[in-house]
């Protein structure tokens, strides 16, 4: 079986399909990968560019850490935006990626700070806080 992009080739291979989510992202609608393996909230280039959203070059580059070893990327920029989803409406921070097949990947730190829990059987999305936890992360 071959993958691409997280989407398998193999048509006789059946696999659950991800939770994606639509938000507001300074108005706009966007595609939301929900992903609890991800130690970031991520923005599409795409996306950076066709909201024209504000950038920050970060003090120093972040290789993410993927569970696959081979293809090299390091995070250079990220982007401020307004973000709204089921009552969340605040300003986030996103590390800007290349991301394909979705706008956004709402990783770890989402997940955590709004008390967010889902299932893939039946799918299904509780955000137990509409206001963000605050919390110190590991380095």
């Amino acid at each position: 079986m071959e993958w691409n992009s997280s989407k398998p080739k193999d048509k006789e291979r059946r696999v659950p399909r991800p939770i994606v989510l639509e938000v507001q992202i300074n108005g706009p609608p966007a595609r939301a990968l929900l992903d609890s393996g991800s130690h970031g909230d991520f923005v599409s280039t795409i996306l950076v560019d066709q909201l024209r959203l504000k950038k920050s070059r970060l003090a120093k580059p972040i290789g993410p850490q993927m569970a696959v070893s081979g293809s090299k990327c390091s995070i250079n920029w990220c982007a401020n935006a307004q973000f709204q989803y089921q009552g969340i409406d605040e300003p986030r921070t996103f590390n800007v990626m290349n991301i394909e097949s979705y706008d956004l990947i709402l990783g770890t730190p989402f997940l955590f700070q709004f008390k967010v829990t889902f299932g893939l059987h039946l799918p299904n999305v509780l955000i137990g806080s509409k206001n963000h936890y605050h919390y110190k992360g590991v380095q």
